[in-house]
């Protein structure tokens, strides 16, 4: 998908790290922008490679934001949604594959195995005020939760507000999706209540409120298309 992408696109706003062959199949048409950083460098601000976005699309461009790894885990793919939902422009998001899963598995180190870990965290350690993260402001996200619903939030509630965003996720990234925000004390109740099956993603913490929905403005959304 994201390759597609690539190919119908006018603009491309690229980080730092994306491999040479990734670059390679950018249009020799298309014009390319160089918004690298690193931790002491930046070659754009985060509010320039925004304004850069808007500003081609409402010219009517096709933009492609390019990133490395998953734009929404410590990819600030979230706050340049945020941006273009607030200039009232319809977007796109290809999810990739995180360096936090992907790096540890060309090590030879799985994230999870059964036999020694029941999950794994993942914090960034440019924590402003700690390197050590504050746990009770984190988000978690649980897979295999529906059919343990209940016990998870006993469990969530002897640490956690009972208002805490929840959002639960079925069939997710098919044309079946669908998706219950809730709060952690109603999480359960909001899993019976709309007969919600596996497979299912459950989301605990303050983004599970956050509505970027980008799917509702794809032209061919809910249609079936017979040919």
């Amino acid at each position: 998908r994201g390759y597609e992408a690539l190919k119908r696109a006018d603009v491309v706003i690229y980080d730092r790290l994306i491999g040479e062959g990734i670059l390679a199949m950018i249009p020799e048409n298309a014009e390319r922008i160089d918004a690298g950083k690193s931790s002491s460098a930046h070659t754009l601000s985060q509010r320039e490679i925004e304004s850069l976005m808007i500003e081609y699309a409402r010219s009517g461009k096709n933009v492609v934001r390019l990133k490395g790894g998953d734009p929404y885990i410590f990819g600030r793919g979230g706050e340049e949604a945020e941006a273009i939902i607030s200039a009232g422009l319809a977007f796109e998001v290809v999810p990739g594959v995180s360096s936090a899963v992907s790096v540890p598995a060309y090590a030879g180190i799985p994230a999870t195995h059964r036999n020694y870990c029941s999950g794994v965290n993942i914090f960034t350690a440019h924590n402003k005020h700690n390197l050590l993260p504050d746990f009770s402001d984190t988000v978690s996200i649980f897979l295999m939760g529906v059919s343990n619903a209940k016990d998870l939030q006993e469990k969530l509630l002897a640490s956690l507000n009972p208002e805490t965003p929840c959002a639960v996720i079925q069939d997710g990234t098919t044309s079946h999706q669908r998706t219950f925000r809730t709060r952690l004390c109603e999480l359960h109740s909001t899993i019976l209540t709309n007969h919600v099956a596996p497979p299912a993603v459950i989301v605990v913490g303050k983004t599970a409120a956050l509505t970027l929905d980008w799917r509702a403005s794809l032209p061919l959304n809910g249609r079936r298309i017979i040919i």
